[in-house]
């Protein structure tokens, strides 16, 4: 696949994620930010409810104290009767007319009786529940309403005995049977403690309408968007909702969601609903209440759908203006990269003199000019090398431009072969200075080619005299017998090129082995390699002395060729530069084939 390609597609991939994640990403934000504020305004509302539901419960939390203490109270749980007279039913209602009138700012209103005249009407009293509780559980109302309370009195029982009379009163919720027009059927019941003789005899109850409060406060929705109401005692109580919706809110409210107050989703009708629920009175003995609150998720999930598909034709709009750019970017970007891999594909084909184009000044135009200057570079080190190549050894050479060697000597152990021709002087006599060049080029070429056939190096040309080393830069096990065996392929060499020449030239080889110096040596302006030490002059002058087709090797260097090479002995000789005699042996040169 080519990079147009790749960078078209990559380009339309990443949008389209992009655009994708940003739709499930705003879908997701959405509708966590629409809960959050249906559970922050739910919290608001339970919030506000609480706080007038504790100023309310003050209220009728001194009523109930009052009323505890009445005469009618504590006759009733010490008589134990089951049933209580319509005059002592009177003598409550008026008991609690009286209570709560100063409380309400009334002047002299009864229980269910307008204001006189002169006087702004009020609405009347609410009727409460009222009754006791013995401590065998047994209720007994002092209202003519009457009701059941959601309640186990033993596990009240057991409340107010561990509390040790610190807890005097506790709430409950309870649900009256028979109700006036426009009353609430559920009831918020305070329960007190009742003392007789001095002695805890039983309960006195204190009920009183909550629910129309409440869903004043909360009822905020229209039809079919919200509603709540109250659970108690395993029902849900709200007005205008759908019998079978009701059902399956009760269905789906316990006690264990209640404690937790996780909110959840549910479908009726095919529509999504969110359940909220916060219970009244934690921890209570005495009938649990909770409020509970519906929303409809319709208009929410409308929204959402608005915004998917919003979202969508906006990334749909998006992705076309980015298969239009991504067609211009993988043009533009593709364009200058081709050529480059087109340069590059030359380079390597060994074409250095390939340039770039160079166009524009953006970073594509930097890489060009920056490519065509090392191609420059690497033409002018080709060249550098091949001149390196032709003025020394490959193998230096390859060494130097590695950088794998440094100015100075190291000690080795090497073969040194010197090769220079007999009577050059008179040879060239009367000869042209183009020929004498030609003649000795086309020598030393020959003699190169043996030298490196066997693995040598050349260190030199001085004159008509060629030099080669073994052992140095690169050593190895057999440099000795390789040097020997250079040496009288030298002979052999000459002797073939003399065969297809009008003049012969003859030549004479002089070869020692051992320890030697060998390094860059000059300056760190103009170096030149070289192998120094005494066996390089004694191969040198084992040369002057080799007769023509002849090749001289010392002792010394004859004992380490062992006796797989021919040679034979020369007896001693007195070397130039040298204090003792030196022995000599002369290697038999055997012709090809």
């Amino acid at each position: 696949m080519k990079i147009r390609t790749k960078l078209f597609l990559a380009l339309v991939l990443v949008v389209a994620g992009g655009t994708a994640g940003t739709l499930v990403l705003a879908e997701r934000q959405f509708q966590s930010w629409v809960r959050t504020q249906v559970l922050e305004s739910f919290e608001r509302d339970i919030g506000r409810l609480l706080e007038s539901r504790q100023e309310r419960l003050a209220e009728v939390r001194e009523v109930a104290m009052k009323l505890a203490k009445h005469d009618v109270v504590a006759r009733t749980i010490k008589s134990e009767r089951s049933q209580v007279s319509e005059e002592d039913r009177e003598a409550m209602q008026l008991a609690y007319t009286q209570a709560i009138r100063p409380m309400r700012g009334l002047r002299g209103q009864t229980a269910g009786r307008e204001g006189s005249e002169g006087q702004a009407e009020r609405p009347p009293l609410e009727l409460p529940l009222m009754g006791v509780v013995g401590l065998d559980g047994d209720r007994v109302f002092l209202s003519r309403k009457r009701g059941r309370l959601a309640a186990s009195w033993k596990d009240a029982g057991e409340h107010f005995a561990a509390t040790e009379g610190e807890a005097l009163q506790v709430v409950g919720y309870g649900l009256v049977d028979d109700r006036d027009p426009g009353e609430g059927r559920v009831k918020e019941v305070v329960v007190t403690p009742v003392e007789v003789d001095g002695e805890w005899a039983g309960w006195f109850f204190l009920g009183r309408d909550a629910g129309s409060r409440e869903e004043r406060v909360l009822a905020k929705f229209g039809a079919r968007e919200s509603w709540t109401g109250l659970w108690v005692d395993g029902e849900w109580f709200a007005e205008g909702v759908d019998p079978s919706l009701s059902s399956m809110i009760e269905k789906r409210l316990d006690g264990r969601l209640i404690e937790s107050m996780d909110p959840v989703v549910f479908r009726w009708q095919d529509e999504p609903y969110l359940l909220l629920a916060r219970e009244l009175n934690p921890e209570s003995p005495l009938g649990r209440g909770a409020q509970v609150a519906v929303f409809s998720l319709a208009r929410l999930d409308d929204a959402v759908e608005h915004l998917r598909w919003g979202v969508a034709l906006l990334g749909v709009a998006t992705l076309l203006l980015t298969i239009l750019v991504a067609w211009w970017l993988s043009r533009r970007f593709s364009g200058p990269i081709l050529r480059l891999v087109e340069a590059t594909q030359k380079v390597r084909e060994g074409r250095l003199d390939w340039k770039v184009p160079v166009t524009g000044t953006d970073e594509f135009a930097t890489l060009a000019t920056d490519f065509n200057r090392m191609t420059e570079d690497l033409s002018l080190k080709e060249k550098y090398h091949d001149l390196l190549g032709k003025t020394s050894d490959p193998v230096v050479a390859r060494r130097l431009t590695e950088g794998s060697m440094s100015l100075g000597g190291e000690l080795r152990h090497a073969a040194v072969v010197f090769c220079d021709i007999r009577g050059f002087t008179a040879m060239t006599d009367g000869m042209a200075p183009s020929d004498v060049i030609h003649m000795l080029n086309h020598h030393m070429t020959a003699m190169t080619r043996v030298i490196h056939a066997h693995g040598g190096v050349v260190d030199k040309f001085v004159g008509d005299l060629v030099m080669g080393v073994f052992g140095a830069p690169v050593s190895r096990e057999d440099d000795v017998a390789r040097a020997a065996a250079c040496a009288t392929g030298m002979i052999r060499a000459r002797a073939e090129l003399n065969g297809a020449m009008g003049e012969p030239v003859e030549i004479g080889v002089g070869l020692a082995a051992g320890e030697i110096v060998s390094g860059l040596m000059g300056s760190e302006d103009r170096l030149n390699y070289t192998v120094l030490g005494d066996r390089v002059n004694l191969a040198a002058r084992l040369c002057s002395l080799a007769g023509s087709g002849e090749v001289l090797v010392d002792e010394q260097t004859a004992e380490l060729l062992g006796e797989d090479v021919a040679k034979e002995p020369r007896g001693t000789m007195e070397v130039r530069g040298f204090r003792s005699a030196v022995g000599i042996w002369s290697l038999v040169v055997e012709a090809d084939g």
